[in-house]
């Protein structure tokens, strides 16, 4: 195949210049591209092709490439007959006669219009995402799958007192040894972070305290960080002042401990009283006076069930709970629930169904906790479900996940005891679900019905649930009931 052929055949566009820059030649790739014929485009200058503001480019390129008589390539905008402005990488070759003189140029022309976009997209998303970072209060830096730190904000600066560029493309472990210098760092805050260059999988969270006046308490979180597919692009590490935030929640608690203490005293007082009006012989009060009394006795009871909540929430969210765990069956802590529940679903007329084997392994727990766990589990299913309805509780020895139900959240520890509490009552939308173990939360129908109750019970169940290692969900539609489901771990040999 002759040179003529490879000319005509290339599929990019190819020009022939002479050496004063005028195009002797155009293969069909090249006409196509800027929409002229050949005879249109042979006679022309190179430099006509190039926009207004490219063309003193265009001819430097073409003395360049005649002068150090070597090949040049660079990007220049080019215009087509149709107006359109297409960025292209130009490359000219020059071409020798016989006589070793340069005759003509060879330009091939490439289009990288869509390259050149697309890079200046990034470029924005990478100035847009660099100010973002910049302007956060939380300290941010990023270290990639082999360890190095690749990225660092201002903040990050300002909390360890150390330059960027002092830590950029560096690894981590030369970061640890820039810590470690650090009187007022912990020790065993570095140790962490070496600890997780190596973990390319968990995610975790940590407090420690930088010592000083003013001292602060550092909040941290890390998280592996994924491409679309999966393949792994290094490990984030965020920081944040938390002394503000401890403070304000220390004062809470303690302002929450106050008046729930002090709520404690009148209470007992008025709840003696009634009970004493009540057991009085001698008190002539009326079936209306006794009906009145009736009512204070049960607001008296929804008040104090609000004050152990509050004091038990507290308490968790102060890490003050002490769980005293010993070898119990399940039914020891329902038994007792079912003590102080059975009298409401009685009232109600409803059905209550116990199915617990008794060949259930022993559960490392602290009794009274998974008490009051049934105990808010079943008043909630009594509340929520109209008179003469059915209640139920199940349990079961869980091995595999495979015997779990549908929607179990995927993070179980197994073996584990399995409980579920079904009603059949009002049932909770799917919008409303995600937050039914918020505080203080009530359903909107709830509400509406006037259905007493504080919000706090389901935290507390939670919260229970969790500090012994198992974890609680639900399953519910309006109209067709609610199951709540929680597992305990089977732990032997404690």
């Amino acid at each position: 195949m002759d040179d003529h052929t490879l000319f005509s055949n290339a599929p990019i566009p190819i020009l022939l210049l002479d050496p004063s820059g005028i195009i002797q030649g155009a293969n069909p790739a090249a006409q196509t591209f800027y929409g002229y014929a050949a005879e249109a485009l042979i006679g022309q200058p190179i430099a006509a092709l190039a926009d207004s503001d490219s063309r003193l480019q265009q001819e430097y390129a073409l003395q360049r490439a005649l002068q150090t008589e070597r090949d040049w390539n660079g990007l220049i905008n080019h215009v087509s007959q149709q107006g359109d402005l297409r960025t292209v990488r130009l490359y000219l070759t020059p071409v020798r006669n016989e006589r070793a003189e340069i005759c003509q140029v060879l330009c091939h022309v490439f289009d990288v219009s869509e390259m050149i976009a697309a890079q200046r997209i990034l470029q924005r998303e990478s100035d847009r995402l660099e100010a973002i970072l910049e302007s956060v209060n939380d300290a941010i830096f990023m270290i990639d799958a082999d360890g190095a730190v690749v990225a660092a904000n201002l903040q990050f600066e300002r909390l360890f007192g150390l330059p960027r560029y002092e830590v950029l493309d560096r690894s981590l472990v030369d970061l640890v040894a820039r810590l470690r210098a650090q009187p007022n760092l912990p020790p065993d805050f570095v140790n962490i972070l070496l600890n997780f260059n190596r973990d390319h999988t968990q995610s975790a969270s940590y407090d420690f305290e930088i010592s000083g006046v003013p001292r602060r308490v550092i909040r941290w979180y890390s998280e592996p960080v994924h491409t679309y597919d999966g393949a792994l692009l290094g490990r984030l590490f965020v920081f944040r002042d938390a002394t503000h935030e401890l403070t304000l929640d220390r004062t809470k608690t303690e302002f929450v401990s106050l008046v729930t203490h002090e709520l404690g005293t009148p209470l007992t007082a008025i709840k003696n009283a009634v009970e004493m009006l009540q057991d009085d012989p001698e008190s002539n009060l009326s079936e209306e006076g006794r009906q009145y009394v009736q009512i204070i006795e049960q607001r008296i009871e929804l008040l104090e069930t609000l004050v152990k909540d509050i004091i038990a929430l507290t308490r968790i969210e102060a890490g003050r709970i002490e769980l005293r765990c010993a070898y119990y069956p399940l039914k020891a802590a329902l038994d007792e629930a079912l003590n102080s529940v059975r009298s409401i679903i009685q009232s109600r007329k409803q059905t209550l169904y116990i199915e617990v084997p008794d060949d259930l392994p022993l559960l490392w727990i602290d009794r009274n906790r998974i008490a009051q766990v049934f105990t808010n589990l079943l008043t909630n299913a009594s509340k929520y479900t109209p008179e003469k309805g059915v209640l139920s509780v199940r349990a079961a020895r869980v091995d595999q996940r495979a015997e779990l139900p549908e929607n179990s959240p995927a993070d179980l520890r197994l073996p584990a005891v399995l409980v579920m509490v079904q009603d059949t009552g009002i049932g909770i939308p799917p919008e409303e679900q995600a937050r039914i173990f918020e505080r203080f939360y009530r359903a909107e129908e709830a509400r509406q019905r006037r259905i007493q109750g504080s919000g706090l019970g389901l935290t507390i169940v939670q919260s229970f649930v969790a500090l012994h290692g198992g974890k609680v969900w639900l399953r519910s539609a309006p109209r067709q009931g609610s199951s709540f489901f929680f597992t305990l771990p089977i732990i032997e040999g404690q």
